[in-house]
């Protein structure tokens, strides 16, 4: 599992054309949280199932966190399951 940062936090929402509160709603992390984590670039000051129900949602939607050397950091969304995240929460 990678480090989840504010950056894959504001890419993946993008990817998915969600605003903060349609994620709040789907991991149960508060907005207030999500915002203040999406100020930062880097790591994320969130508690361990905080971060781990925002990566599982992400998954369920087909948004995949990037964290490589020479791809740098982002997500990707797969085209299958990308279309069906209205479904989740």
């Amino acid at each position: 599992m990678p480090t989840l940062t504010g950056l894959h936090l504001r890419s993946a929402r993008a990817l998915l054309r969600w605003r903060v509160q349609d994620l709040a709603r789907k991991s149960r992390v508060s907005i207030e949280i999500l915002k203040r984590a999406e100020l930062l670039d880097g790591p994320v000051n969130m508690t361990a199932p905080e971060q781990e129900a925002i990566i599982k949602v992400f998954q369920l939607t087909g948004v995949s966190l990037i964290e490589d050397p020479a791809l740098g950091i982002g997500a990707s969304l797969s085209k299958q399951q990308g279309r069906n995240s209205d479904l989740i929460g």
